[in-house]
């Protein structure tokens, strides 16, 4: 808007202050931001004076308030209202007329000789402030004789507020002309200075100036006036509409995008500020050892090997498996050369002596279950034919076998524990980074850990009891600010409530974070902002109160139940005795609240608005 400008108040500033600067600024256009319990809220009379005063100077001024008070005195005061600073909306939006400028707090009555009423502030009757100026004859004893009939005061039509102002024509001497305008002192000067001149001029009289008197009898006249006013405004009637509006549930994911390059909050492209932050990280971590292995001796012994086949030599290399009877294997631990058979006649028979010799074997497994083996082994790579011809037999039994559990390391211990290790560096890396940040809010997947070393004590099958890691590496992360978060999420929504609708800021509100698509390279992270919130129907309050003024009480009731987005109407009115409502809308004002239903929300996000 053109020309616009913001004041920003104290909260005990007087209306003549306000005065002064709304006459400063250059701007046509004024918004002047008020704190709850402003003193300018507390006096339907003093918003009063300060809209006639700005209509003077050609000023259009709103209010800013969140005052409850205010808001419904600025309505009676025909201001605009707003809730916020930047607000488009009003809350009120006054009509277009303006009221009597004629009274203007400081405004000056050129014309010597008119006495003017100014009332700065409305607040207590000793800051009531009159500027008094009258027309001086030259001999102050033949005074009264002097003022013609037109120098007596005309009273004007009462201005809005109830006060008169009572205007003086200045006399014109004969063949002179009109005295240029100017500003009097005060009444009080003036009385003195005029008792002062009438002594100067007859030094043998003491008489009390009329003017004294005059100045007297104005002052109480503007006393009642005033007082009169306060009290027709305070007793006449007055409706307050209090309304109820039904809201509804609003859930909504909004994504924003954090920069780490940029310094304020891009609402049109839902961009806010992001801060790299890192730090070094080194973890231990340690698990016990789980897998299980058996360790011990071989059972050992020496066999005799036979070779009844042919009479070839038969050759064994280190390692050839006999088989015992019970099915127990053992391995030949050298190699081994059995000589051939020879053959005899004998009493007219052949007998066969076979070639022999000797071998140790061990058992293939460690353990006493090899132990007491004895009788034929049976040369398991020849075939059954040769196995009969060619074997091995125990020269004594085996024995020496013993055996014994061990823990060792297995690869689901060393997998267990990398996972644990990797979990504690993110663990720490967090911790880390929020350690030096107050304000900054490190969100889940706005992280990521940068390895520089890995490595376990312990191999895969190594006998021990616990196996360690040591991880060391630079914890990475973007924070954000989580009030940058939820102003850039709330731009975001209030951009797609549609037409007619408003949001509503209730305490069930939550926004809930995450991050994803983390880029460390460009800076940048997405962040994913869950809200839960409401909007409600924008009530029409000015057609509103157009519709009720005059109505009796109960068909005024019906027609609010009857408005759109109603669910609750009541009507406070004073007198009590009143059954019809005001027929001026500046007697009746709105009071909104919101229905606080949240049954229909569903299950509610999680309270915590900036989750670390």
């Amino acid at each position: 808007m053109p020309n616009e400008e913001l004041i920003y108040l104290e909260p005990d500033e007087e209306i003549t202050t306000i005065i002064d600067r709304l006459r400063s600024v250059d701007g046509s256009v004024i918004r002047l931001v008020v704190p709850k319990g402003g003193l300018v809220l507390q006096s339907l009379v003093s918003l009063k004076l300060l809209k006639r005063e700005a209509d003077r100077l050609g000023k259009d001024i709103a209010l800013v308030t969140a005052d409850g008070v205010g808001l419904n005195l600025g309505q009676q005061a025909n201001i605009t209202v707003f809730a916020k600073p930047k607000d488009t909306k009003p809350v009120f939006k006054a009509s277009g007329h303006k009221l009597d400028a004629s009274l203007s707090l400081n405004s000056k009555l050129k014309p010597a000789g008119v006495a003017a009423i100014h009332v700065p502030q409305p607040i207590a009757p000793e800051n009531w402030e009159i500027e008094n100026t009258k027309h001086q004859a030259e001999d102050d004893a033949g005074q009264d004789e002097s003022i013609r009939e037109e120098d007596s005061p005309v009273e004007s039509e009462d201005s809005p507020s109830g006060i008169r102002i009572h205007h003086y024509t200045p006399p014109v001497a004969r063949g002179k002309q009109e005295p240029e305008p100017r500003v009097m002192p005060s009444a009080a000067h003036v009385e003195t200075r005029s008792i002062l001149a009438a002594a100067k001029k007859h030094p043998n009289q003491t008489s009390r100036p009329r003017s004294g008197r005059r100045f007297i009898i104005v002052l109480i006249v503007a006393f009642l006036t005033i007082a009169g006013y306060l009290a027709f405004m305070e007793l006449a009637p007055r409706a307050v509409l209090a309304i109820t509006l039904a809201t509804e549930p609003l859930l909504q994911t909004v994504t924003l995008t954090a920069e780490i390059n940029r310094n304020e909050i891009d609402q049109a492209n839902a961009r806010i500020p992001g801060l790299l932050i890192e730090a070094p990280v080194e973890v231990e971590q340690s698990l016990p050892a789980t897998g299980k292995k058996q360790v011990g001796t071989k059972a050992t012994a020496t066999l005799q090997l036979y070779n009844y086949w042919d009479a070839n030599t038969q050759s064994f290399g280190a390692g050839t498996t006999l088989v015992a009877s019970d099915g127990t294997q053992f391995v030949m631990a050298a190699a081994a050369i059995i000589p051939g058979a020879t053959t005899t006649l004998k009493e007219g028979k052949v007998v066969t002596t076979p070639g022999k010799t000797n071998v140790t074997v061990e058992a293939t497994k460690v353990g006493p279950d090899s132990n007491g083996k004895t009788g034929t082994f049976t040369i398991s790579s020849l075939s059954k034919v040769k196995q009969e011809k060619i074997y091995g037999e125990a020269v004594a039994v085996t024995a020496g076998g013993t055996a014994l559990e061990v823990t060792i390391v297995s690869s689901l211990d060393l997998a267990n524990l990398t996972n644990a290790a990797r979990a504690a560096t993110i663990t720490k890396g967090k911790e880390a980074l929020s350690a030096d940040q107050t304000d900054i809010k490190l969100l889940e997947g706005a992280y990521q850990f940068v390895t520089d070393t890995e490595k376990a004590n312990q191999e895969v099958g190594a006998e021990a009891e616990t196996v360690s890691m040591t991880i060391t590496g630079t914890m990475k992360g973007i924070g954000v600010r989580y009030e940058q978060v939820r102003d850039a999420t709330l731009a975001v929504i209030d951009k797609t409530i549609p037409t007619g609708k408003i949001h509503i800021s209730q305490s069930s509100d939550t926004i809930t974070t995450s991050a994803e698509n983390l880029d460390l390279t460009q800076g940048t992270v997405q962040i994913l902002a869950r809200v839960k919130t409401r909007t409600a129907l924008v009530l029409d309050q000015d057609s509103l109160i157009n519709a009720v003024a005059g109505q009796p009480l109960t068909a005024a009731e019906a027609t609010l139940r009857a408005t759109g987005g109603v669910v609750e109407a009541t009507i406070s009115e004073r007198p009590q005795w009143l059954k019809t409502l005001p027929k001026r809308d500046d007697q009746i004002s709105i009071t909104i609240n919101y229905s606080t239903d949240q049954a229909d929300l569903g299950e509610p996000f999680s309270a915590s608005p900036a989750p670390n």
